[in-house]
């Protein structure tokens, strides 16, 4: 079993977001749960590795990034190996991206992803601004305010384009002192080398201003669905999450998680274990039980 990670750690979001898996951090239980798969003689964990192709036959291949990272490569080593993996079963998680949010005007400096702002708080330490506005299409970026808050950054402003969230969400700005516009759109950003402040419409024709260092945007989920469509299987739309999915699949090939269109960290996990006990029997293979999340 050949288990390719474009990252050099195993987690993927479980790194960067405060999750709770078998009653521990999400990121720990990635690191015993990669700690488990070196030590089994019959998989290879391969870290800076991205599958780029598929081809017929259950060709796929790999590009391991061996010495890039490296000031000084070890000697009579590559910076980067092509692999040719022939695989008999593929399962593909290779979840969603982030939609950002186009605005209509300059985006300098401090602009990003919701997601990219957990990524900078949970996993690396950095806060990205000392005060930091959110908007966001999704409860999904309401979970960056509550992570902001908890580093002590100072969220101004949230702007959600629904007409209404639910009161959990509002108590959770109305508790730090965060303005909410539901109904609102960022049309503008002040700043150059840095934000400075947001416009933003609330109406179609009043608009407000918001000061602030950066801003956080989540629009939404695309799966990240390229290796399923490599052999000539178009993608359908899904209306229950408003994106296409993977269609019929390439033989030999399935898919878990995000990818297909189901999210939430408990249905994720369910189907990988689900997909990886389907796609992994063999000689000196089992399943194992899926692990859990709260509320799972």
């Amino acid at each position: 079993m050949i288990l390719c990670e474009e990252d050099f750690r195993l987690g993927g979001r479980l790194l960067s977001d405060r999750a709770e898996i078998d009653a521990k951090p999400a990121a720990v239980w990635a690191a015993e749960a990669e700690r488990d798969l070196r030590a089994m003689d019959n998989v290879t964990v391969m870290p800076r590795g991205a599958v780029f192709g598929v081809y017929d036959g259950g060709t796929y291949a790999a590009l391991e990034r061996v010495g890039d990272h490296l000031i000084v490569p070890a000697p009579h080593q590559p910076r980067q190996r092509l692999w040719r993996i022939v695989a008999k079963s593929a399962v593909v998680a290779t979840g969603t991206l982030r939609a950002p949010h186009r605005l209509r005007r300059q985006r300098p400096a401090g602009v990003m992803l919701a997601s990219a702002a957990r990524t900078y708080l949970n996993r690396f330490a950095a806060a990205p601004a000392r005060r930091m506005c959110v908007f966001t299409t999704t409860d999904d970026g309401w979970s960056t305010v509550a992570d902001l808050q908890a580093a002590g950054v100072h969220v101004e402003a949230v702007i959600d384009p629904r007409p209404e969230v639910s009161e959990t969400l509002l108590s959770l700005a109305e508790w730090a002192g965060t303005e909410v516009y539901l109904g609102g759109h960022v049309v503008g950003v002040s700043g150059g080398a840095g934000v400075t402040g947001l416009e933003i419409a609330l109406d179609g024709t009043t608009t407000t201003r918001v000061r602030t260092d950066g801003l956080a945007v989540s629009g939404g989920f695309n799966p990240a669905l390229g290796l399923t469509s490599h052999l000539g299987s178009r993608p359908q739309w899904l209306e229950e999450v408003a994106a296409f999915v993977p269609g019929e699949m390439p033989p030999g090939m399935s898919v878990a998680g995000s990818v297909w269109g189901r999210f939430g960290l408990g249905r994720v996990l369910a189907d990988g274990a689900a997909a990886g006990g389907a796609g992994g029997r063999g000689p000196g293979l089992r399943g194992a039980a899926p692990a859990r999340a709260p509320g799972a």
